[in-house]
């Protein structure tokens, strides 16, 4: 992710605490970090992505 410059979003897949703290320390400044569950996509999944 550090060579593109075009990259403002992370989604970062986990429903552990500290994991995602750990994501985030290495991502570049700049980089907003958005936290998804992954109930949350099953339940994305099994709607049909609706």
């Amino acid at each position: 992710m550090t060579e593109k410059e075009s990259v403002r979003t992370a989604f970062v897949v986990t429903d552990d605490d500290s994991a995602f703290q750990m994501v985030c320390r290495d991502l570049p400044s700049g980089v907003l970090p958005v936290r998804l569950y992954e109930s949350y996509l099953q339940n994305f999944m099994l709607r049909g992505g609706r």
